[in-house]
């Protein structure tokens, strides 16, 4: 397998340090933007590249965004304005741009077998309203055929 330049944010724990995990082991070259504020379960691991920021701050994504990445992950994004510096600004650098969304955008409970024709829901509750209102904004974004995204 090619090794892949990828950019994690967010990733200190959950799903993002187990995925930083594999994709190290996997011998990808790895780079991770947060806050570091959230100690990891474990160390991490020694070749990854960390760039500090808070992404409420548009401005502390400079240094993350030097580079061009083959793929980025999003694991701390939450509203639309989280996502739009990184399409307006840094889009180009970014060769595929996966988005990990919520459950809480679909109807509570999630039914069984939900698949990207389901109906999102816009009310639920902030988190989802907020997630659900991101996800439509990568879509439009995606069908123009400039910023190629995956929301999971």
């Amino acid at each position: 397998m090619k090794q892949k330049s990828i950019l994690i944010l967010g990733g200190s724990r959950f799903i993002g340090f187990s995925l930083l995990q594999k994709l190290n082991r996997e011998g990808h070259e790895v780079s991770i933007f947060n806050r570091q504020i959230t100690n990891p379960p474990l160390p991490f691991p020694a070749n990854t590249l960390f760039l500090k920021g808070d992404r409420n701050n548009p401005d502390n994504l400079n240094e993350a965004f030097e580079n061009k990445y083959d793929a980025v992950i999003d694991l701390s994004g939450h509203t639309e304005n989280h996502v739009l510096p990184i399409i307006k600004q840094f889009g180009s650098k970014v060769g595929h741009y996966l988005f990990i969304s919520s459950t809480t955008v679909y109807d509570e409970p999630v039914p069984y077998g939900v698949d990207e024709g389901h109906t999102r829901q816009h009310g639920l509750n902030v988190a989802g309203r907020s997630k659900s209102q991101t996800e439509t904004l990568l879509f439009k974004e995606h069908g123009r055929g400039t910023f190629p995204v995956t929301v999971f």
